[in-house]
């Protein structure tokens, strides 16, 4: 059994026409780069300063997602948890009206409305699950506001995933469903059912 093909794949056209902090188009070749051979230097500038910066998200940002979520399932934990920490803000700010000088496929966005603009958003909302799933892992590994973040993000609950993000729940919380944890029983949430490690604040 062959594996689907990757959307947006390196020589699609759309890539031409995509930018990203800096108004580079040097998305494809970084990619590859840490494909071929990981660098968390090379990782760090591709992910939180061209694709996404300062929650700012860029046409060459949706693009990458679906190789970002691929790669992630086949590079060690840590380098995994580093891209799921860039899906989770993805998965927030993506949905979010856009930021100066960024897009979003929120809606009204202009570029949302273009042919990559809609393509990127079917394959956005088919990446959700995965991205929840891989920020579920990193989770479970490294329990952090910002994995729960895009845990929410990713289950559809913004207004959640915002509240995580920037800490503003004090008491520990299930990142499955926001849910406050009830002592003694603490490990387990009343409403959902979660049994990793709660959200402290």
């Amino acid at each position: 059994m062959t594996e689907a093909p990757i959307p947006f794949p390196y020589d699609d056209p759309a890539w031409d026409a995509t930018s990203d902090a800096y108004l580079k188009t040097d998305t494809r070749d970084l990619l590859q780069e840490i494909t071929d051979i990981w660098s968390d230097e090379t990782a760090d500038y591709l992910l939180f300063s061209a694709l996404l910066h300062q929650n700012t998200v860029y046409s060459a940002t949706f693009l990458a997602l679906p190789h970002l979520v691929a790669l992630a399932d086949v590079v060690p934990p840590a380098h995994r948890r580093q891209i799921a920490l860039f899906l989770a803000g993805v998965a927030l700010h993506g949905q979010l009206p856009r930021t100066s000088g960024g897009v979003s496929l929120a809606p009204g966005d202009p570029w949302a409305e273009t042919p990559t603009g809609r393509k990127a958003e079917q394959v956005f909302k088919d990446l959700l699950p995965e991205i929840a799933r891989l920020c579920e892992v990193s989770y479970r590994e490294d329990p952090n506001a910002w994995f729960a973040s895009g845990m929410a993000a990713a289950r559809g609950d913004l207004a959640l995933a915002q509240r995580l993000e920037t800490g503003e729940l004090a008491v520990a919380t299930c990142p499955q469903c926001g849910a406050e944890a009830v002592p003694p029983a603490a490990d387990r949430c009343p409403r959902c059912g979660w049994t990793g490690p709660m959200l402290s604040p």
